[in-house]
């Protein structure tokens, strides 16, 4: 769950003036058309569009859409961000990056898997796979999330960041021999 409380609200004109969201026309006139969402248009000149090819996941384009509409204004969460950025990118953490990167993108997108799961169903109608039943992503997604925690213990020089000291806090073995038995 997340709160506003900490939240600046941008409107839609300053969205468009520090050209966050929003796109141009496309300079060839052959590319206009009356169907926005069919037209060529220059999205990518947006801050949202360069960063959008970044975010590896349906769940991390959301997040990345959240954090840019709904930017935080508490000092600490920001300062957190920062030292989390500045570590990971020390040139001693680039095999770490890597890693993370890699695991990000096998974290498949798991909402819409706990709402199968909620529903009772493990495999949706348009699925005939066994390999993307609701439990073999849970389960893959437990792997993921598992490898994340390891790779982001393996920084070089996090050890003081509040992110790592947030996960190393939690206790998952018991959940890591519970998912790598399966």
């Amino acid at each position: 769950m997340s709160t506003l409380d900490d939240s600046m609200f941008v409107n839609a004109d300053t969205l468009v003036a520090l050209q966050i969201m929003g796109s141009e026309c496309h300079p060839n006139s052959q590319m206009q058309g009356p169907d926005k969402s069919k037209s060529a248009a220059k999205k990518n000149l947006s801050v949202y569009g360069l960063l959008k090819s970044l975010a590896s996941t349906s769940q991390g384009q959301t997040r990345l859409l959240q954090l840019l509409l709904r930017p935080s204004i508490d000092l600490d969460v920001i300062r957190e961000r920062h030292q989390a950025i500045a570590a990971v990118l020390q040139p001693e953490n680039s095999h770490v990056k890597r890693s993370i990167a890699r695991l990000i993108k096998k974290a498949l997108n798991i909402k819409n898997t706990l709402v199968n799961l909620r529903r009772g169903v493990d495999l949706p109608a348009r699925i005939k796979h066994v390999n993307r039943s609701v439990w073999m992503i849970l389960s893959k997604f437990a792997r993921a999330a598992i490898g994340l925690r390891e790779s982001v213990l393996l920084l070089d020089n996090g050890q003081d960041l509040p992110l790592v000291r947030k996960v190393g806090n939690t206790s998952t073995s018991a959940v890591s021999r519970l998912v790598l038995s399966y």
